[in-house]
Order: structure tokens, then sequence, then C-alpha cells
């Protein structure tokens, strides 16, 4: 497993042991290609290897506040705001910021839903994910969860444990490009290359420019 997995999960049950009544959160966050996904499912996944069932940990993925496809077709530009999906202007943080203020604040005994994507779709999917009582643990990953620009800034507060993964620019274009023609998202590796040159990039820069690390 991942060293870091295992680090994060020893740390995350200090801090369970520290707030006892409450739901912990954490956020982990880099730029597209750095592995965000792999290693919040590897915490998820240590975390509830040290606990007996049912589980006590959930990955709760901000790619579930995309805006629509809809939304986007309705949007002042649309054709930029499909191109450029993915961009600090093209999800719901305040939606997001709502769930997290309950998951932090709502009694713990209560579920909470959460949105999904649906990558056969290409669109979220409201009250997907279903934060249970024995959910005392919730790992949030997406891009601009660190960011310092308002209203991403107010994100940062409700965690308890925000992580940062570095990666070389060059590192994650390989990985990005690579995933956009497994998924289909590019019929070949020069349609790939664009697409992350036209917007992957460009939200990578951003991130880079204002997460605070």
């Amino acid at each position: 497993m991942d060293s870091r997995a295992v680090d994060l999960a020893a740390r995350v049950r200090l801090l369970r042991g520290a707030a006892p009544g409450r739901r912990v959160i954490v956020a982990i966050a880099g730029i597209p290609g750095s592995g965000k996904t792999t290693l919040a499912a590897a915490l998820v996944a240590r975390l509830n290897a040290d606990t007996p069932p049912p589980t006590h940990a959930i990955a709760v993925p901000m790619d579930g506040f995309h805006l629509s496809k809809a939304t986007l077709s309705a949007s002042t530009d649309p054709p930029r705001f499909h191109a450029r999906r993915g961009a600090p202007f093209t999800f719901d943080p305040t939606a997001l910021l709502t769930l997290l203020r309950r998951i932090r604040y709502d009694a713990p005994h209560e579920t909470i839903p959460a949105p999904a994507f649906s990558h056969a779709t290409g669109d979220p999917v409201a009250a997907a994910i279903h934060i249970a009582p024995h959910h005392r643990v919730v790992v949030v990953e997406g891009l601009y969860l660190l960011a310092d620009v308002a209203p991403w800034c107010h994100i940062r507060p409700l965690c308890d444990l925000c992580y940062w993964l570095d990666v070389d620019l060059a590192t994650a274009r390989e990985r990005v490009v690579v995933r956009h023609v497994d998924a289909g998202l590019a019929s070949t590796r020069v349609d790939a290359e664009k697409r992350w040159e036209l917007n992957d990039e460009l939200n990578a820069l951003w991130v880079l420019k204002h997460s605070v690390r």
C-alpha cells in the first residue's frame, strides 16, 4: 500500500481520538494527474482495514459537483464552458461547501447524501453517495479544495486534515493523456495531448498558482 496512505491513516486516527463526537474530514488536493483519486481510495481502504465492519471511512470525490451538461449549455458561453469543463467556473462550490458544513456540524447519527459523477453519462448524479452514521471519516479529493480564491477558500477551514499531492507537470501530463485515451475522451494520443494543452494544463497552472500548500 502507498506509504502516504499509511502515514495519513495514522494521522487520521489521532484526529479521531481528539474529536470522538463528530466526523473527521480529510481533503486531498493536487493538479490533474497527481493521483488524488488513487490516494483517497488507498486511505479509505487502509482506514477500513484497521476497523471491524461496517466501514468507517468513505470517499467523496469533488467530481460530483461538476455543473451538468445542461447547465453548461444554458451558460452565457456554452462552447467555452463545455470546452473548459473541469475549470473552477464549471463546478458548484456552494453546494460542496453546504455538504462539508453538514458533514462537520450535523448530528453524527444522520445519514448525509452526496453526489457522484457518472462517467457513463458525463453528468453528476444526486445522492449517489450516502454518508452513513458509521462513516466517521470522510475523504474528499479534488483540484480546488485548497484554493485561496472565494468561495473555494472557505473549504479548508472545514477540514481537519489537508494534504497536497506534489507531482511534476510532465508526469501529470503523461498520466492525463493516457487516461483520456483509455477513457475514450480522446480517440488518439494527439487529441489527448490537445485536450491537456487547451484545458487540463490551464487548470493545473491555476491550481498551482492559487492553492495554499
